[in-house]
């Protein structure tokens, strides 16, 4: 096989799955990028768990709630979960749980069935659908046997904020039921970010394996997710220096959040212009830089010079090139330094002749 490297991917996400991917590829003589599940989605609990009452449900007589979503974007309901006595809930018996927009219920958007009998008291409803933020939805437990089940545990108060009991269609005056709402969220979507403290416990898992390459976050992200990305990368960077994070990106401009439009600075003998940037965890060389500045107001009489150093301070000069006008607008400056991994350092562009040569950028998006 002509590889350099596999790709874990498509539902190869948890550690043992990976572990048993990182013995054929080291097999093979190959390394393996890692994918975690948890790392592409952030999940949470909404619940409602007071409960001094409870009530029956059968063919006739439903029982329902209406609940409010987060008003955070990209949510997903995965699962709710109910308490309801399973000493009472005969084998054979099925119970179904509908997912509606409304108590009116023109449009059902999911259900779940479980037939007893049923191992404890917290059965849980798979449901898996897209939802809208700050909406509020409907779910109804429905029977397909004239006996009671139950109880159906509930609260006699109204305890939760976004929304209330019903049965048989009917709004329950001061009533909810038990409820636990189990949610997922695209991460990255609204500012979240896998947490330090999973990052740390997947990097503690890997980070001996010799057949691993390193992580990845995540395949084809919106341009919207790339600070997270960043902060994510950072979180690896220092949970597992010694391994990459990889994120499959899609071509995209992105012109909603401000990025493509055209500005620059100039470069004058009064005025040098520098950045700072920080190296991945494997790069320990740098033979040039190469920038965007525009050949048609540089002359040949105007020497540029880029010095490489070791940070804004400047107390270290690692490298440096200098170049008297250009063919192309992406001039190439050869430094030819040695560089530590995961380490900031800085370059500065400094104008030797008298003219004025403006060095082009990128705007920044602007913060909402």
């Amino acid at each position: 096989m002509n590889a350099t490297f596999v790709l874990l991917s498509n539902g190869v996400d948890t550690y043992a799955e990976n572990d048993a991917s990182l013995a054929q590829c080291a097999a093979k003589g190959l390394k393996c990028v890692v994918q975690d599940d948890r790392l592409g989605s952030y999940k949470f609990t909404v619940g409602q768990t007071a409960g001094n009452d409870g009530k029956y449900v059968s063919s006739g007589n439903s029982l329902g709630q209406t609940f409010t979503t987060p008003a955070d974007p990209d949510i997903a309901i995965d699962t709710i979960q109910l308490y309801i006595d399973r000493t009472q809930w005969t084998a054979g018996r099925k119970l179904t749980l509908s997912l509606y927009t409304s108590p009116s219920k023109t449009n059902l958007l999911g259900s779940s069935s479980i037939t007893g009998p049923v191992a404890d008291d917290y059965p849980v409803f798979k449901l898996y659908q897209w939802l809208a933020s700050g909406t509020t939805y409907y779910f109804e437990l429905t029977s397909d046997n004239a006996s009671n089940i139950g109880w159906v545990v509930g609260q006699t108060s109204n305890v939760y904020a976004g929304g209330t009991a019903y049965q048989n269609g009917t709004a329950l005056a001061n009533y909810d039921f038990w409820f636990r709402l189990n949610y997922g969220q695209k991460m990255y979507s609204g500012g979240t970010q896998p947490s330090t403290t999973l990052i740390n416990d997947i990097a503690a898992h890997y980070a001996a394996n010799p057949g691993v390459l390193g992580y990845s976050l995540v395949d084809e992200p919106s341009a919207a997710a790339m600070v997270g990305l960043q902060g994510t990368m950072e979180k690896f960077r220092q949970a597992d220096p010694n391994h990459l994070t990889y994120v499959n990106l899609l071509p995209t401009y992105a012109s909603n959040l401000g990025f493509g439009a055209a500005a620059g600075d100039y470069v004058t003998t009064s005025s040098a212009l520098g950045q700072s940037f920080k190296t991945n965890s494997g790069t320990t060389h740098i033979s040039t830089i190469q920038l965007y500045i525009d050949k048609s107001q540089w002359g040949s009489n105007e020497p540029l010079t880029l010095k490489l150093w070791n940070s804004s301070a400047k107390t270290t000069l690692l490298g440096q090139s200098t170049l008297s006008g250009s063919s192309t607008n992406f001039p190439i400056f050869t430094v030819n330094a040695s560089v530590s991994p995961n380490t900031v350092y800085y370059w500065e562009l400094t104008h030797g002749g008298e003219e004025t040569t403006p060095l082009a950028g990128l705007s920044a998006p602007q913060a909402a």
